[in-house]
């Protein structure tokens, strides 16, 4: 059902089912005879909400997001507001959400098959990517933040603030949590590295996260301040705890 000028929606499958409503919105409940319940509602005018190849898909999109969740099974997508992106896509049972206005919200795989994956991104610019492995979460709250999880399974990042950019990728296990502004956080390249920062400006690396074949495992850092530098890894175990302005601190 379409309402509203240049408004379209379709459906194709088993119970497929497409709404649209408002100007320019597009609404696809299914893309395949193959498809199997694939939900679509956009509503708002230049909202699009895409669901289809697969079974039990739904995508919804309001006041001009854009929302697909496709090429899977039991994959939502969820956008409201102005310009918001959202894909989950690639595997079974991945959710990603947009709120707010320009945020980007991906959950699934870019290559190969992702599951169980969950991205969030509320707020204004702010990217999350839950990708390429299985049971990521990825978080960032507030404005032009950057959280990444993912090329491993069970990573976890979860930004709040400002200018924030964090990932734990490369491993299984590992973990950011930041909060405040202009902080760069990374964990992995191993398994069960974490990287906890409160404050601003901060660079902090733990494991060795750049590293698609890194080793190094059950790194920690925690930093509180301003302008600190903290490096813990490469290597196994190392444990760093600082608490002030313009440290620099690693181990080994």
């Amino acid at each position: 059902m379409a309402f509203g000028p240049g408004a379209t929606a379709t459906s194709a499958g088993i119970f497929g089912l497409a709404f649209a409503i408002g100007a320019g919105s597009t609404a696809t409940g299914g893309n395949t005879p193959n498809d199997v319940f694939n939900t679509a509602v956009a509503i708002g005018d230049g909202s699009v909400a895409d669901a289809e190849h697969g079974v039990g898909n739904i995508a919804t999109a309001s006041g001009g997001s854009q929302s697909y969740a496709y090429f899977g099974n039991f994959n939502i997508a969820m956008g409201r507001g102005p310009s918001n992106k959202v894909n989950a896509y690639n595997g079974n049972f991945n959710i990603a959400m947009a709120m707010g206005r320009n945020n980007y919200a991906t959950a699934g795989s870019e290559q190969g098959i992702g599951n169980f994956n969950v991205a969030t991104a509320l707020g204004e610019q702010n990217t999350a990517s839950a990708i390429n492995g299985d049971f990521n979460r990825a978080t960032a709250v507030g404005r032009n933040n950057g959280a990444f999880a993912g090329t491993g399974n069970r990573n976890r990042v979860m930004v709040f603030g400002k200018n924030n950019n964090s990932v734990a990728t490369f491993g299984d296990g590992n973990q950011t949590v930041v909060l405040g502004e202009g902080n760069v956080a990374n964990a992995g390249g191993g398994n069960r590295n974490r990287a906890i920062v409160f404050g601003g400006d901060n660079t902090v690396r733990v494991g060795d996260p750049t590293n698609p074949t890194g080793t190094s495992d059950h790194n920690s850092a925690t930093v509180l301040g301003k302008s600190n530098t903290v490096t813990a890894g490469p290597g196994s175990r190392n444990h760093i705890r600082i608490s002030g302005s313009g440290i620099t601190a690693s181990k080994p």
